[in-house]
């Protein structure tokens, strides 16, 4: 089996990930360690803590940290993406030379 990070690397370079690529690229990170995986305690949280910080630390980058668009992008409340901003550390301030 392909190992998911080959497949990330793959879709990177040909196209942005369809809802099915990002399912299929999950599923394949998880069959790939299933055996650690499901040992543990938690591994919805665990998936969850590990895309949430680089998806809302990217968008934040291709705003310049500009929260609305941010949060437009995101399908969040500004002031939901402000509190996760906050607890994942994410509250760099917008340059006003951006």
């Amino acid at each position: 089996m392909e190992h998911w990070k080959e497949k990330l690397k793959k879709v990177r370079e040909n196209k942005p990930p369809s809802p099915a690529t990002l399912s299929q690229l999950v599923e394949a990170y998880l069959e790939s360690n299933k055996e650690h995986l499901l040992c543990l305690n938690g591994l919805y949280e665990l998936i969850v803590q590990g895309t949430e910080r680089p998806l809302i630390e990217l968008v934040l980058k291709k705003t310049r940290y500009n929260q609305s668009k941010a949060a437009v992008i995101l399908g969040l409340n500004r002031n939901t993406l402000k509190k996760k901003m906050i607890a994942l550390n994410l509250s760099k301030v917008r340059k006003k030379s951006d």
